[in-house]
């Protein structure tokens, strides 16, 4: 199971049964009335723990990179396919903001792109999902450019943006094949 899914499980499971020890009063919370109510509750969160469970599985197992980032863009969790195309572990992701001066952002033309325009900037500043949209990525371990192809969703609490969901997919040797082609068109041309 993935630690960060663990770890909200467990404060799940603290927080639904804190009337128990009494603490955290401002959410007034009541005891189940009889033992049917507390065994459909417990049965309720069991059900939940599965889900979670499968969930997690599914996180882990997925091609596609994906990070969820805080509203301060700090970044709270990264599945391995996130931290394999960006070659960076879990540890260096965790916490990391959108401005941190190790990031590296390109636009599909090559040209280094302003942190303000970076994917999970913009769909905080904006409040709108982004689709599509091709980033180059700077990674640091082999000092080279990885593209992929970046999709935003932001979460809302209250009204307002209180995470984003940032899903990615490396299109890396898709864009390389082609510019190799348009390449190959340009010298075509050239000799026709």
């Amino acid at each position: 199971m993935v630690p960060f899914v663990r770890e909200k499980r467990e404060r799940n499971l603290d927080l639904r049964f804190d009337w128990l020890e009494g603490d955290d009063m401002e959410n007034e919370k009541t005891p189940p009335e009889n033992v049917e109510d507390l065994k459909r509750e417990i049965s309720e969160l069991r059900s939940q723990c599965k889900l979670n469970d499968h969930l997690s599985d599914v996180m882990h197992i997925l091609h596609s990179g994906v990070v969820v980032h805080a509203a301060d863009t700090s970044v709270l969790y990264s599945n391995p396919a996130a931290q394999d195309i960006l070659g960076l572990t879990e540890d260096q992701l965790l916490g990391k903001s959108a401005i941190d001066p190790h990031w590296y952002f390109f636009h599909s033309d090559g040209k280094i792109m302003h942190h303000s325009e970076y994917p999970v900037n913009k769909t905080l500043r904006q409040a709108k999902p982004i689709r599509d949209m091709v980033v180059g990525v700077h990674r640091p371990d082999l000092d080279s450019v990885v593209w992929v192809l970046v999709n935003t969703e932001p979460v809302f609490a209250h009204d307002v943006v209180s995470s984003i969901i940032v899903s990615f997919t490396d299109i890396t040797e898709v864009k390389a094949a082609s510019e190799a082609l348009r390449n190959s068109q340009v010298s075509i041309q050239n000799i026709i």
